[in-house]
């Protein structure tokens, strides 16, 4: 069942929003804030697929709102704008939202383009063998076991788990999270290891899913 969050303060067009997927996307679990911090609030508490965003909200505006969403997730993010905003839509679009709507929206276009960036985004759900990583939930599946991660493990899992089987390197991993090699950031990266390999064996009992390889880096080992 796919989650929508809408954070939108005009009653109105958040109530039209919400009958077009109740007619057309009954099986949708509908979320609404009227706020932006409540939306991310609730982003946090229900992990939606996709968020439908206002730009001018009452507390922290849609730009301010897409900023602080991008420092923990790549959920798909559409703008809800009036046809003449052409410079808030590019704005959005540069700060990471996916795409954008104008009001009041039209109903099949709208359904068409949310399926369609969940779609593209379920592409980026990755798995090697028995394991499944779900970058949006943050969260890897192993068997029957069920691991949730921190913003700093799920980009370290990311980054294994597009190497497997191979194994991603010490300078991978530390760019990849800092920015920048060298042996601080290689000492950060062990302990950040060493406690994501704790929080997988404490959830499925399995101690040897990510392994060292010595001088090089890191590698994943189905299960």
């Amino acid at each position: 069942m796919e989650r929508i969050l809408i954070v939108e303060d005009d009653l109105k067009t958040a109530d039209a929003f919400v009958s077009i997927f109740k007619l057309t996307w009954p099986n949708a679990e509908i979320f609404t804030a009227q706020t932006g911090w409540e939306g991310i609030r609730l982003l946090e508490e229900y992990s939606p697929h996709i968020i439908i965003l206002d730009i001018g909200l009452p507390d922290i505006n849609g730009f301010e709102v897409i900023s602080e969403i991008r420092h923990f997730t790549d959920i798909p993010i559409m703008v809800i704008t009036a046809r003449t905003d052409e410079l808030d839509v590019v704005k959005a679009l540069e700060l990471g939202a996916n795409d954008f709507i104008s009001k009041p929206p039209r109903k099949m276009e709208l359904i068409a383009r949310i399926k369609a960036l969940i779609r593209k985004k379920s592409v980026d759900d990755l798995s090697f063998g028995n394991i499944n990583f779900d970058k949006i939930q943050r969260t890897i599946h192993i068997n029957n076991s069920k691991v949730d991660l921190s913003v700093y493990e799920s980009l370290l899992f990311e980054k294994l788990i597009l190497a497997a089987p191979n194994t991603a390197t010490y300078t991978q991993l530390t760019e990849h999270l800092w920015g920048e090699d060298n042996e601080e950031n290689i000492k950060k990266l062990k302990v950040h290891i060493q406690y994501l390999r704790t929080k997988i064996e404490k959830s499925t009992g399995n101690s040897s899913v990510i392994i060292n390889r010595s001088g090089l880096g890191y590698f994943l080992r189905n299960p």
